[in-house]
């Protein structure tokens, strides 16, 4: 509805503007460093991406000609066409694979160096730094970091 979406457009209106400026700019410098570690990996899992869908681009031509050929009684072409669909369909499901893999490999990488950051930055603290903190809210710190990536 009409109000939902205002209510949303208020919203990030609303949390871009608390958002402060200096901690926008340390968390983008930080995800920019951590992605460029990973840039190979994503480089290889896009193309992957689009070569996982062609399964799904050639279902309804597939459906088509199946169904064509079953109208006509040609046997023979309905066979040949099930067998290149399904040989599609396993080449797909198979680049689907590779790329889940590659995504999921980047991204427990970046959580990894994203939490080993957290924690070098947190041993370089002096002492005032854990008199003015309780332990549960490093801890807490620590968690949604691993939250994020699970």
């Amino acid at each position: 509805s009409a109000s939902a979406s205002q209510n949303f457009v208020a919203f990030l209106k609303q949390s871009s503007k608390e958002q402060d400026p200096e901690k926008k700019r340390n968390s983008n410098r930080l995800l920019r460093n951590v992605i460029c570690k990973q840039w190979h990996v994503i480089a290889l899992a896009i193309p992957l991406s689009f070569l996982g869908t062609i399964q799904d681009l050639a279902t309804s031509h597939f459906i088509g000609k199946t169904i064509d050929a079953m109208e006509t009684s040609a046997w023979s072409e309905f066979d040949e066409l099930v067998l290149q669909w399904v040989v599609i369909i396993v080449v797909g499901s198979l680049f689907t694979g590779i790329r889940d893999y590659l995504y999921g490999v980047s991204s427990e990488k970046i959580g990894e160096d994203i939490r080993s950051r957290f924690f070098s930055a947190v041993i370089r603290k002096d002492t005032g730094f854990f008199d003015d903190r309780k332990v549960g809210d490093i801890r807490k710190y620590r968690l949604e970091t691993h939250i994020m990536y699970n």
